[in-house]
Order: C-alpha cells, then sequence, then structure tokens
C-alpha cells in the first residue's frame, strides 16, 4: 500500500512540474481558486518554479512534441484520445520486442537443442506496454533506452566474447602449444647440423 502513495506522489509531482512551468495553466489557477488560497500556495508554487529553473532538466522529446511527464491514458476512441505520449509505451514494447528477438536468436545459435524462453520473453514485452500507459512517458522513455542498450550490450558481449569465441580462442591456444612442442621434439631428433 505504501509503494502505491509513493507512486501516487511522484506522478503529482511531474505533474506539478508540469503545471509550474506552463504559464497558462498558472493563470487558470489562479483564476480557480480564491486570492486567500492562491496566496497560501503561492509561495510554494514559486520555490517548485526556481527549484526547477535551477535545474534546468527538459522533461520533453523532439522539440516539445511529447511532454514525459504526462501519463499517457488509453481510451477505447483512440483517434480522438491519442496524444503525443502514447508512443512512449509504443516504442518501450518495440524496444524490448527487438532485444528479446535478439536474445532468442543468440540462445538458438549458441545452443539449438536448449529449451527456449520465447513465451516469457515476448510476453514481458506486453506487460509493459500496458503497464506503460499507466505510468509518466518518462519511466517508458528510461524502459526504452535501457532495452536498446541493454540489447546492443547482450550483442556485443556474445559476438565478441560468446561461448563459440572462447572456444576458438582457447583451441588456438592448444594447438599452438602443441605445435611448440612439437617442433621441440622435432629440433632434438634432428642431427645437430641440419637443425
Amino acid at each position: 500500500m505504501d509503494w502505491q502513495k509513493n507512486s501516487s506522489s511522484r506522478n503529482n509531482e511531474l505533474a506539478i512540474v508540469s503545471i509550474v512551468r506552463d504559464d497558462d495553466k498558472m493563470e487558470l489557477i489562479k483564476e480557480i481558486l480564491s486570492e486567500e488560497d492562491y496566496k497560501k500556495i503561492e509561495k510554494d508554487l514559486n520555490n517548485i518554479r526556481d527549484k526547477d529553473s535551477e535545474s534546468a532538466i527538459n522533461y520533453t522529446l523532439f522539440n516539445g512534441l511529447i511532454d514525459l511527464t504526462e501519463t499517457p491514458r488509453f481510451s477505447v476512441n483512440i483517434i480522438k484520445a491519442f496524444t503525443p505520449v502514447w508512443l512512449m509505451p509504443i516504442i518501450a514494447f518495440l524496444a524490448q520486442m527487438l532485444s528479446s528477438v535478439l536474445s532468442m536468436m543468440m540462445q538458438k545459435k549458441m545452443n539449438p537443442e536448449a529449451p527456449t524462453m520465447s513465451g516469457m520473453l515476448l510476453t514481458m514485452p506486453l506487460i509493459s506496454l500496458f503497464i506503460g500507459f499507466a505510468l509518466p512517458g518518462g519511466v517508458t522513455f528510461y524502459w526504452a533506452c535501457s532495452s536498446l542498450i541493454g540489447g546492443f550490450i547482450q550483442l556485443g558481449v556474445q559476438n565478441f566474447y560468446g561461448p563459440h569465441k572462447m572456444l576458438a580462442r582457447m583451441r588456438s591456444k592448444e594447438l599452438s602449444k602443441q605445435c611448440d612442442f612439437e617442433k621441440g621434439q622435432i629440433s632434438k631428433l634432428a642431427p645437430k647440423g641440419e637443425e
């Protein structure tokens, strides 16, 4: 239950930052609240605005097209309810799907007979897609980036340090030692003038 409160308050914090950054929304707050109520929160809003300007964090992508503080809300009427922040869960889903497919391909390449966890690897991106519509766009942006980076790291590690590469290196060292040994044996057997 505690995590729900923390999660909810974090979403509210992002919403407050979004409101504080938008002058039109600030004016709307002034209009909605009585002058006395606004005076009570004005100092806090100004503190938030000052701290936000000090940090200079950009919560948007693509020149402000996608606001990462927004939470995408799924609706049955997709055309009317569509906002650019909807792209974030979809991008996270595609990034995780790509990473899962690469992982499955590498597993098959290394050990074709081993049982695969393809069901799990394909289900997790779907779960993150659904969860992505309940969290701010910044979280799904993080998921997308970490999936892509993790997938490329895994691909690189498998290509340079995978089991096949390690076995090949070990085998080449063994063959080199064997060749050196045989060369030494041949030089011992050869007459001294023919070395």
